[in-house]
């Protein structure tokens, strides 16, 4: 049992999704609790969105790797649905969208549910699909793969939640840029793999100064759309973690003499550039503050968001641990 599910787990891709795409979901039910502070906002909804987030994401990182089989044996990329007839990985995703239709069900008799879900899975069938393959349609490829990724499956919370406020906009403008810039970031990354198996990305079509200056475009619209977002939140919760988070910032840009568009420059390090804000400090940061003022079950989301990130902390704590012997090092 313990293979099989390895194995599951290793065919949807579980490690570059969970702790990754997940978050922004939680970020969403945490932000709208601290927009509505008098609000019951209850685990049933925070559940059943989170399931179907999880099968939606599985679906189309299988579907991807599928379609893509044939490009990723000549770069030399091993996945086991290349090995899988016809028939296993085809039934495997439809009992996937069953499971998925399943955990929305509660709320499927909503327009706005059913309009989402079915751009969902539109998107993430034409990505890598033979026949529109908005993965080789330049800026439509990234407008596509940030909204399958990351902003439709954000948005289906505030469609479950019934909120269309100005802080859920924000928000999801949010959610749409940060896709933007990783799948940049990824493509990036692809530039030799995507040349060599002739495949058309944005990527491919610009220089390499030209992507590195849209990195830099797109994060500073990030930045103002996280400042927007506590604005527009009445609680001081936001700027007292965007405080802490930008104090750690500035110390470890000072102990590694890079700034935060200086990484955008590499993929290594571009991936990590706020991935400690969205992934550690604004989550269990929201989470926390919640639990001491008023919602005490908090506490029991934050245990599983802890295990859910638990890679990012261990992380995070080496940083700090990092920065520590840095500075007694420079001290002695």
């Amino acid at each position: 049992m313990h293979k099989w599910m390895n194995n599951f787990l290793m065919s949807i891709r579980w490690t570059e999704w969970g702790d990754s795409k997940l978050p922004f979901i939680i970020l969403a039910f945490l932000l709208a609790t601290l927009k509505e502070t008098g609000r019951n906002i209850d685990y049933s909804t925070l559940l059943g969105t989170l399931g179907f987030c999880c099968c939606y994401l599985a679906f189309g990182y299988l579907y991807n790797d599928w379609m893509d089989r044939e490009a990723d044996r000549i770069v030399g990329k091993v996945k086991p649905v290349q090995q899988w007839p016809a028939w296993k990985a085809l039934g495997l995703l439809f009992i996937i969208v069953v499971v998925s239709v399943l955990f929305i069900l509660p709320w499927i008799n909503r327009i706005s549910v059913l309009v989402i879900i079915g751009l969902c899975y539109l998107f993430a069938i034409t990505y890598s699909g033979p026949f529109l393959r908005f993965k080789e349609r330049g800026w439509l490829g990234l407008l596509v793969a940030s909204l399958a990724q990351r902003t439709l499956p954000v948005s289906l919370v505030y469609a479950v939640l019934r909120m269309w406020d100005a802080s859920a906009i924000i928000y999801l403008v949010l959610t749409l840029l940060v896709g933007l810039r990783w799948i940049v970031t990824h493509q990036v990354d692809d530039l030799d793999r995507d040349r060599t198996t002739f495949t058309k990305t944005f990527a491919t079509s610009l220089s390499r100064k030209q992507l590195d200056q849209l990195l830099i475009k797109i994060f500073n619209l990030e930045i103002f759309s996280l400042l927007l977002l506590a604005v527009s939140i009445p609680s001081s919760a936001l700027f007292w973690i965007y405080a802490i988070y930008i104090l750690f910032s500035c110390i470890f840009s000072i102990a590694t003499q890079s700034t935060p568009w200086q990484m955008l420059k590499t993929p290594a390090t571009a991936y990590l550039v706020l991935a400690d804000l969205y992934f550690l400090y604004w989550p269990l940061g929201i989470m926390v503050w919640l639990g001491i003022k008023q919602y005490p079950y908090w506490w029991f989301l934050n245990f599983l968001t802890v295990l859910l990130l638990y890679r990012h902390i261990k992380q995070h704590l080496f940083d700090i641990s990092w920065l520590y012997r840095h500075f007694m090092k420079g001290l002695s």
